[in-house]
């Protein structure tokens, strides 16, 4: 049998004496629906559908937006139910193991970066922002390519780093990494946003990377547009919250709780020369690198699955 469905942001009933004795949550409670993990997270950064996208980055790197119609039949992003009634999230393409890249990094780079960060007392991520910072824009010609972890029906897909050269330090690899974060999800963004037949007009950026400054100034330059950091950068459990706030009448729509429940910390206003260079870069160089060694890998693939 299966649960009736009910809107998001309603309340289901109460909890009941035998729930309050299993559990010690009070009786008559009032229990809530919430909604899926990106669509509270989406409510929970204060995403309206004005332009605005949230990126999230997680495991699975996605960008998300947010509206009042369902669409079945798009190229470049899907619908989900939104967190509120009458809302749909709409999730782009995204990057597989997407911060894992960041893990693996660090772990390469190996002691030096703990016992430095330790130091400092700081963490070794934000270290590794800081030495990062010192890197030419562009990372001097090194790009990563995310392939960390292939599609199903694409196996033959690996990660790249393509371009080294003497210069090339930790610091770049790390920059590169943070750099083709940005610039894959930026294909991913425009690519959602101009069949919904909308202009970006700022990013949302949460997860834990959204911590470091480097990166939130990299989304800023290659996007082309001011990235916003908020007070809370896991905005899920937020989001879950928002939605009892809604159930209650405590506030009376999104607009209304995020008001109140949402906060911006920190804003991150475009480079004029980073956003040129990064344009340059990215639609002349970076988008064109998985497809010109898209052969070389199916047929390494090939012979070492033979």
């Amino acid at each position: 049998m299966l649960f009736s469905l009910v809107d998001p942001s309603t309340i289901l009933g109460t909890i009941t004496p035998d729930a309050s004795e299993a559990t010690g949550i009070p009786v008559n409670l009032p229990v809530v629906s919430s909604a899926n993990d990106k669509a509270v997270e989406g409510l929970g950064a204060g995403l309206k559908d004005d332009g605005t996208v949230l990126v999230s980055l997680g495991t699975y790197i996605t960008s998300m937006m947010v509206g009042d119609k369902y669409k079945s039949d798009t190229h470049y992003y899907w619908t989900n139910p939104g967190a509120t009634k009458g809302e749909f999230l709409y999730e782009s393409n995204g990057i597989r193991r997407g911060m894992s890249t960041v893990s693996w990094i660090k772990d390469l780079l190996g002691s030096d970066i703990l016992i430095k960060a330790k130091e400092q007392d700081i963490t070794p991520e934000a270290y590794l922002n800081e030495i990062a910072k010192s890197v030419n824009v562009g990372s001097d010609g090194l790009y990563t390519i995310l392939h960390w972890l292939a599609q199903p029906h694409q196996p033959h897909q690996r990660g790249i780093m393509i371009g080294f050269n003497g210069v090339h330090k930790g610091p770049h690899m790390f920059r590169s990494i943070l750099e083709g974060i940005a610039m894959t999800m930026k294909s991913n963004v425009l690519s959602m946003c101009e069949e919904r037949g909308i202009t970006l007009k700022q990013i949302i950026v949460s997860g834990g990377g959204s911590k470091g400054d480097l990166f939130m100034q990299i989304f800023a330059d290659v996007l082309g547009v001011r990235a916003v950091r908020n007070a809370v950068s896991g905005s899920a459990s937020i989001g879950s919250a928002m939605c009892v706030s809604i159930a209650l009448s405590i506030y009376k729509d999104r607009d209304e709780a995020i008001a109140h429940m949402v906060h911006t910390k920190d804003i991150f206003t475009p480079i004029n020369e980073n956003v040129a260079l990064y344009k340059e870069l990215e639609e002349n160089v970076y988008r064109h690198i998985a497809h010109s060694v898209e052969g070389l890998l199916k047929e390494s693939h090939n012979i070492l699955n033979k």
